[in-house]
């Protein structure tokens, strides 16, 4: 398995968990209207956010290379083309939600602060989780030697 596989499956795994950890967490106890004020929720958030950035970190060590080789053209295309596909993704999310959300809280006239925290740590999860998905999908249609 090269290096790039390995990382996209590695970062796909832990902001996947992190991610699927996040989202019971922050709609529980009172979702968003009650985040702000819930100090012991926003600490683990914190704590959370923290430890999958640790192992985020600690697999980016365990898969370096150790000949000085990082990678090849086919791997810098992959990434580059992933890395546009991913801003995309998470541009087009950050869009929608926040037009949900003027459409959900109009009316009522303010919006409570919580959705700023989800917005910060969603778009964080939504950026690493859909370059991974597009580095392995790109890997795989190039795998043939074809292009993405």
């Amino acid at each position: 398995m090269t290096q790039l596989k390995q990382r996209a499956i590695g970062t796909l795994i832990i902001w996947g968990v992190v991610l699927s950890l996040f989202i019971p967490l922050f709609f529980s106890y009172g979702g968003a209207s009650g985040y702000a004020m819930d100090r012991a929720r926003i600490l683990t958030m914190a704590v959370l956010f923290g430890a999958g950035y640790l192992l985020y970190f600690y697999m980016l060590y365990r898969t370096r290379t150790k000949d000085g080789v990082i990678s090849d053209e086919r791997d810098d295309t992959i990434v580059r083309k992933a890395t546009g596909a991913a801003l995309i993704i998470t541009l087009a999310y950050i869009y929608f939600l926040s037009i949900t959300l003027y459409e959900i809280y109009r009316d009522p006239g303010f919006l409570p602060v919580g959705w700023m925290w989800f917005f910060g740590y969603s778009a964080v999860f939504i950026g690493y989780i859909s370059n991974s998905i597009a580095i392995l999908v790109m890997d795989h249609r190039m795998s043939g030697h074809e292009e993405a």
